[in-house]
C-alpha cells in the first residue's frame, strides 16, 4: 500500500505548476526577443502587429496560469495538457505569419511535445503529437511567406515534403521515446518509494520488537523478586510466622508490582511515540542529564556527568528515541550495580560522531564476557537474581541498528568502560548532511 507521504508521485498530480510556468515564460521571452530582433535589427517586414497580438494573448494566458497556481502547487494532466496545447497553437500562429515550415524556428514545434512527454501520461502526449503533426501539415501548405530582403527563394517541392516528413517524424519519435523513458522512470520512482515505505514499516516493527525485548529484560528482576517473596510468604504462612514480617513482605511485593506497572506504562508510551522520535529534540548533554535525573533519582549522588576532551563544533541535537534512551539506561544501570562508589557518564563529539562514555569503579568485565561481547546470554551474573545476560546484547543490537557501535574495555586501576559511538548523520537532527 503506498504511503501518504508519496501520494505526490501519482501520475495525475505530478506536474509542478511553478516549473511549468517558468518554462512557458522563458519560451515567451524568447519569442518576443526573436520578433523584435528580426523586425528592428534585421529590418524584415514581418507582420509585427499580428505577431505582438499573438504573444500578448499568450502572456495573458500565462498571467491567468500564475494567478490560478497560487492556490495549488501542482496541477493535473488535463490542466497541463491545456496549457501545452495552447502553446502549440500559439506556435502555429507565429509560424503561419512567418513562413510556415520554411521558418528555421519551425523546429520549436518539438518543444511542447517534449515537455508533455516528460510530464504527462502517454495518452495526453500522443494527443499532442497528433495535434503537432496536423498543424505541421497545415503549415506546409498554408502560411504567409517570409519577407526576404531579396527575391523570395523557390523551394523545391521534394525539399518541402522532406521537411514536413522530418518534422512530423521528429515530433512522433521524440514524444513517444521520451514518454516511454519517463514512464519507466516513474515506475522506478514508485518502486523506490514503496520500498522506502516497507523499510520504514519494518523499522517500526523492529523498534516494537526491541521494546518488547527491553520489557522482558527490565521486568525480569522485579518479577523474580515477586516470585521469591511469594514463596517466602507461602512458607511463612505454613510456619505461622510473625505478622509484622508478613506485612514487610507484602509491602515489598506491592513495590515490585508497582515497578512492573511503571515499566510497562513507560514502554507503552514510548511505543506510541515511535513515529515521532525526532519530536521535541534537545541537546545531547540535556538528554543524558534528564535521563539520569528522571530514572536514577535514588542513586543520583553516585553518578557524575562530565564532558570529554573531544569536542568539535556545535552540540549534537538528539530526538527522544527509545533505542538511545533505553540503551543508555541499561548501561548506566549495569554500571551502578557493579560500581563501588562512583559512575561517570562523559560526553564528547567531533564533526562525524557523538561519544557517550559510561565508566564505573567496580571489578570490571570478566574475560569470558569480553570474549563474547555482543552475544545474548553473556553475563557473569547470568541466572543470578533474575539476570539473563541480555542487557549488553540488547544495547549492542540497538546501537548497531542506528549505524553506531559499542566499545567496551576494562580500565585501570579497576572498573569497566562502555563507550557509545553514534554517527551524527543518523542521530543528530541538526546535523548538516
Amino acid at each position: 500500500m503506498p504511503h501518504q507521504d508519496y501520494s505526490f508521485l501519482k501520475i495525475d498530480d505530478l506536474i509542478n505548476s511553478g516549473q511549468l510556468a517558468m518554462v512557458r515564460w522563458m519560451a515567451l521571452g524568447g519569442q518576443l526577443l526573436t520578433v523584435l530582433v528580426v523586425y528592428f535589427a534585421l529590418d524584415l517586414d514581418i507582420p509585427i502587429d499580428w505577431l505582438m497580438l499573438v504573444i500578448l494573448i499568450s502572456a495573458i494566458v500565462g498571467i491567468w496560469h500564475h494567478l490560478a497556481s497560487q492556490t495549488r502547487v501542482r496541477i493535473n494532466n488535463y490542466q497541463a495538457f491545456f496549457l501545452l496545447g495552447f502553446d502549440t497553437l500559439q506556435l502555429f500562429a507565429l509560424l503561419f505569419l512567418t513562413g510556415g515550415l520554411t521558418n528555421p524556428f519551425a523546429l520549436l514545434l518539438l518543444a511542447p511535445v517534449a515537455v508533455s512527454a516528460s510530464l504527462l501520461s502517454m495518452r495526453y502526449t500522443i494527443s499532442l503529437i497528433l495535434m503537432a503533426a496536423l498543424l505541421a501539415s497545415l503549415l506546409s501548405v498554408y502560411h504567409l511567406p517570409l519577407p526576404w530582403p531579396d527575391k523570395t527563394p523557390e523551394w523545391p517541392g521534394l525539399y518541402l515534403v522532406g521537411l514536413w516528413v522530418a518534422i512530423v517524424f521528429a515530433v512522433g519519435f521524440i514524444g513517444i521515446y521520451t514518454g516511454l523513458l519517463t514512464n519507466h522512470a516513474r515506475h522506478i520512482v514508485r518502486g523506490l518509494s514503496d520500498a522506502r515505505v516497507n523499510i520504514a514499516h519494518e523499522q517500526q516493527m523492529v523498534s516494537l520488537g526491541s521494546l518488547a525485548t527491553v520489557a522482558a529484560h527490565k521486568l525480569g528482576s522485579p518479577l523474580n523478586t515477586i516470585t521469591l517473596i511469594t514463596h517466602e510468604l507461602a512458607e511463612m504462612l505454613d510456619e505461622k510466622a510473625d505478622y509484622q514480617i508478613l506485612a514487610n513482605e507484602i509491602t515489598a511485593l506491592k513495590a515490585e508490582t508497582e515497578r512492573c506497572r511503571m515499566i510497562l506504562a513507560g514502554l507503552s508510551e514510548d511505543a506510541n511515540q515511535i513515529d515521532q522520535m525526532s519530536h521535541d529534540p534537545v541537546a545531547a548533554i540535556a538528554l543524558v542529564q534528564g535521563l539520569i535525573d528522571d530514572r536514577f533519582a535514588d542513586i543520583r549522588d553516585m553518578i557524575t556527568l562530565q564532558m570529554l576532551p573531544t569536542i568539535e563544533g556545535e552540540s549534537p541535537i538528539l530526538g527522544r528515541r527509545p533505542d538511545i534512551i533505553y540503551s543508555l539506561e541499561m548501561m548506566i544501570d549495569n554500571a551502578a550495580q557493579f560500581a563501588k562508589n562512583k559512575v561517570t557518564v562523559a560526553l564528547g563529539w567531533d564533526q562525524n560522531d557523538l561519544f557517550i562514555c559510561i565508566t564505573d569503579d567496580g571489578p570490571g568485565f570478566t574475560s569470558s564476557v569480553l570474549n563474547r561481547l555482543g552475544e545474548p546470554y553473556n553475563s557473569s551474573r547470568k541466572g543470578i537474581d533474575g539476570h539473563m545476560g541480555l542487557g549488553l546484547f540488547i544495547t549492542t543490537t540497538m546501537i548497531e541498528g542506528l549505524g553506531g557501535k559499542i566499545v567496551i574495555r576494562n580500565v585501570k586501576p579497576a572498573g569497566a568502560e562502555v563507550t557509545f559511538v553514534l554517527p551524527r548523520a543518523d542521530v543528530d537532527v541538526g546535523y548538516a548532511k
